[in-house]
């Protein structure tokens, strides 16, 4: 019997107690009991030895993202963010490594579409470097996106052969995501974590608006999941999960990640919910006028950030300077832009000013830096996934599983797409995550 057969046959109770014990850990870390700090990475190294039975656990990880690798860092004194995104895209081929020794994994015959405006868009990151008047933040920008969104993009078609195994990293990341949750409640209840304006903050690692931006990730999973369940005490639980990571992302103050998770969960009600119209309209008004109530009673810093005329000036007005400073532009370098991580050239006094880096808009982002060829093939790299979909949609030669998972691929994208609009840049490996799932999905099909 080999060591992997031999983990097979422990318990489930032996898993359940790794969990347990890490989650009481991590609450002990929240609250700064150092004896925590100590014993919370000998028990992620035992749930690492279950990668060799499940190899999804690695996967689910990753889909959970910077809020979880967020804490062993922090409580090991990292000091570089960068380190986070690193882990993500071990995590995601360590999964597709283990899937390939197992034979669970399929070896590509052919390429997806999707692949092409992925390959020009690593083209450009690297015939770009030498073209920054930022080497440092032009390196660390094309250093993230090959670990965190390239490694993911490509090692997720080795699922391609066995598209179940989304489902069990999709189990694995709401488990998962417990972790950061429960760390997260223990800091907003006993540390009061909030930055000058009121934003709640768990990680001093991760961005608030990144932080809150993984928390409705995981959101749009679970309500997802919820539908693909008979379980009721599961449905419970999924409805727990998702109104406490809901009061968190209120609490951020963030409302890009409310609005994107919002937007996405009505997007998936109405397309995919296979609710009568009656439903599908209750559903819609009832969730709105719920999401509705933390902005009423001015939760966290939410109201604020909304409503007075100071922080809208902030964020809306901020934003829209942004856009229009770019805009100015336009004209200047219209076929190759300015080079990778040049916006703060076109933005120099803010950049010298608070560090902004980059214009919270993908669209500007792509046009400013890599001019007419970047902005086609972002064309390209947002159009292709719907493209795939609605192939794998429409064909017979996809079982209902499958289109059932594209399904919610396509609304994770969807996801991402609308936070992409106001505040993430090139470098959100979840997007990318999110095409590879349906790059993956794709090459699925029957033989």
């Amino acid at each position: 019997m080999n060591i992997r057969d031999k983990i097979s046959t422990l318990p489930k109770r032996v898993l359940n107690l790794l969990f347990i014990a890490l989650i009481v850990f991590v609450i002990f870390a929240a609250v700064k009991i150092n004896i925590a700090m100590i014993l919370v990475l000998p028990v992620l190294i035992l749930l690492g030895v279950y990668f060799l039975v499940s190899p999804e656990i690695a996967l689910g990880a990753a889909l959970v993202g910077q809020n979880l690798f967020a804490i062993p860092l922090a409580l090991g004194g990292a000091e570089k963010p960068i380190v986070i995104y690193l882990l993500i895209g071990i995590s995601v081929a360590s999964c597709a490594i283990m899937l390939v020794l197992t034979d669970k994994a399929k070896i590509w015959t052919n390429i997806s579409p999707i692949t092409i405006p992925v390959i020009l868009l690593t083209v450009i990151f690297m015939a770009n470097l030498y073209r920054t008047e930022y080497p440092y933040y032009a390196t660390v920008k094309t250093f993230t996106f090959v670990v965190a969104c390239l490694i993911p993009y490509f090692f997720l078609q080795f699922l391609a052969k066995s598209p179940k195994s989304f489902i069990k990293a999709f189990d694995y990341a709401l488990i998962l995501s417990v972790i950061p949750l429960v760390y997260s409640l223990g800091v907003f209840f006993i540390e009061h974590a909030y930055n000058s304006i009121g934003r709640f903050r768990a990680f001093e690692l991760v961005h608030v608006n990144h932080y809150a931006r993984n928390m409705g990730y995981i959101v749009v999973i679970a309500f997802w999941r919820f539908f693909n369940i008979e379980s009721k005490r599961l449905k419970t639980a999924i409805v727990i999960l998702i109104c406490l990571n809901v009061f968190l992302i209120v609490s951020t103050g963030s409302r890009t990640s409310t609005i994107a998770t919002l937007s996405s969960i009505l997007f998936f009600i109405v397309a995919f919910s296979g609710l009568s119209r009656k439903m599908k309209a209750i559903s819609v008004v009832s969730l709105t006028a719920i999401t509705s109530i933390p902005f009423a009673l001015g939760l966290g810093s939410m109201l604020k950030r909304f409503m007075n005329l100071k922080y809208m000036d902030l964020a809306v007005a901020g934003r829209m300077a942004m856009w229009k400073s770019a805009w100015e532009h336009r004209f200047d370098k219209i076929m190759f832009g300015f080079g990778t991580g040049n916006f703060a050239k076109v933005i120099q006094s803010w950049q010298e000013g608070v560090g902004l880096r980059f214009p919270h808009n993908i669209v500007i982002e792509f046009y400013i830096e890599w001019g007419i060829v970047g902005l086609a093939i972002l064309i390209a790299l947002l159009l292709t996934p719907f493209w795939a979909w609605y192939r794998i949609y429409k064909s017979d030669d996809y079982s209902e599983k499958v289109k059932n998972i594209a399904n919610l691929a396509v609304t994770l994208f969807i996801f991402s797409l609308i936070a992409s609009m106001t505040d993430s840049t090139t470098n959100d490996p979840q997007l990318f995550i999110n095409i590879g799932m349906i790059s993956a999905l794709y090459l699925s099909k029957k033989e």
